[in-house]
């Protein structure tokens, strides 16, 4: 955490001196450190530079844990869903070119994440399933997106969707550390003026993949989902 503090660049300067001081008053109230650090956060998220409308990519991308993508569709069930029931349901349907249209619905109405999501894309082709660049082995994902708090035995879900539809256009902010809150596998992008950040690839990384373009966006249901999800 105080190296991601150290090297923060995206925060604008007086929400940056807002959270710090947000921090210290919880820590003089007699907050523990990681609840303090985390209250603060959370009052400054999405404070980083705003993507202009125009260069904001056509299609963003995830990686998840399926027990966690799992989670997000019971959620929309509405009770209709158990957890082993849209687990089952992910990997049933993983990797179709379509879905049964009940299915379909499913996806569409469940979140792509909650509160803050995190997603990268594809820089030199916004408009393309940013998977479809990457390795599909689970160790590179994680290794390339820097999803240092996901299990490498765990079974991932890459989702891609369209950053606009009809129904939703989240703003697209550049991360910084108070969304990042206390994240380990977060670094701050170096270059204060850059419109997004870059993933930091988890070591030893021994085929040297690259950072990956990075953005959050608040929590925003499913709509623009493509298919097929892997």
């Amino acid at each position: 955490m105080t190296t991601n503090i150290e090297h923060e660049t995206a925060l604008p300067v007086a929400d940056f001196t807002s959270l710090l001081e947000a921090f210290g008053q919880a820590l003089g109230a007699g907050t523990s450190a990681p609840d303090a650090w985390a209250q603060g956060c959370r009052a400054h998220q999405f404070q980083g530079a705003l993507m202009p409308v125009a260069s904001v990519p056509d299609v963003l991308g995830r990686a998840l844990a399926v027990k966690s993508y799992a989670d997000l569709v019971v959620g929309a069930s509405g009770g209709q869903l158990t957890a082993a029931a849209a687990e089952d349901m992910l990997q049933r349907y993983a990797g179709q070119p379509s879905l049964p249209p009940r299915i379909d619905r499913r996806l569409r109405a469940a979140r792509v994440g909650q509160y803050v999501v995190w997603a990268t894309f594809c820089a030199a082709t916004p408009n393309v399933n940013p998977f479809d660049i990457l390795s599909r082995t689970t160790q590179d994902i994680l290794t390339a997106l820097g999803l240092g708090h996901i299990n490498p035995s765990e079974t991932l879900v890459l989702i891609a969707y369209r950053s606009s539809t009809s129904t939703a256009s989240p703003p697209v902010h550049r991360p910084t550390v108070a969304e990042a809150e206390g994240f380990a596998c977060y670094r701050p992008w170096h270059d204060p003026l850059h419109a997004h950040g870059y993933t930091a690839p988890l070591p030893p990384n021994p085929a040297g993949l690259p950072g990956q373009p990075e953005i959050v966006h608040p929590g925003i249901l499913g709509a623009g989902l493509l298919v097929p999800c892997t």
